[in-house]
């Protein structure tokens, strides 16, 4: 081992970086300027969680979801919009910027921003409206998926629901059937008939049996073919 390794090795020994939750936090943020090309949500440094968190809310209290497909595609909605808010303000403040000529009207300034000035020094005005631009395009497209998901998950939801009721209304349907007194056959209701005039002669009691000897209209075929 050379003695230059030696001493790098022994220097990596006291440069561990942070150790401490919250200096592994602060670190983790090193490379960030502005959040802009960030295409995950994360709250910035200078954003207020509990902000935040009463904007979710109002989403959700406007979305309304009633399952957890609808849930997540809404919380998305949410951190897309909290996304773009920022890129709102942005431009705004880059907007009144390039815009502050006083013998100018916010059009004339606007057209002259859009027009290449090879005196002007390149990366101001207009190339710094379209970096934000194209930061913000992520957004946009993310913000359009979650709301088109959120429309999904509710109408599949719908669909679910409306199977849900049929397969309700057929499983009443067929208990009600079942309930249902069976209708009487031609041949049941020429025998309850008959056993009433049975009755009303004399030859059967009620719920007896026939009279020793007595022959009903019903059995008559019967009698014919035992006496062939």
């Amino acid at each position: 081992m050379t003695p230059f390794t030696e001493r790098n090795r022994q220097n990596a020994q006291h440069s561990t970086g942070p150790r401490t939750p919250e200096g592994k936090a602060v670190s983790s943020q090193n490379a960030r300027k502005h959040g802009f090309s960030v295409t995950t949500h994360h709250l910035l440094s200078n954003e207020d969680p509990e902000e935040y968190a009463a904007f979710e809310a109002e989403i959700l209290d406007a979305y309304q979801p009633k399952s957890n497909r609808e849930l997540l595609a809404a919380i998305d909605i949410a951190k897309a919009r909290w996304a773009l808010r920022r890129f709102d303000e942005a431009e705004f403040v880059l907007l009144n910027a390039c815009l502050s000529n006083p013998h100018q009207t916010p059009g004339e300034t606007l057209a002259y921003a859009c027009i290449t000035d090879p005196t002007k020094p390149q990366g101001t005005d207009l190339p710094s409206l379209d970096l934000l631009l194209r930061y913000r395009r992520p957004w946009d497209r993310r913000h359009q998926e979650a709301i088109r998901e959120f429309d999904r998950a509710r109408a599949d939801r719908y669909r679910e629901e409306r199977l849900a009721m049929q397969k309700e209304r057929e499983a009443l349907k067929q208990q009600m059937q079942a309930e249902k007194p069976r209708k009487e056959t031609r041949a049941e209701r020429e025998a309850r008939e008959m056993r009433h005039v049975e009755i009303l002669l004399g030859f059967r009691k009620p719920d007896a049996e026939p009279a020793p000897g007595f022959v009903s209209p019903l059995d008559m075929p019967k009698v014919k073919s035992a006496s062939a």
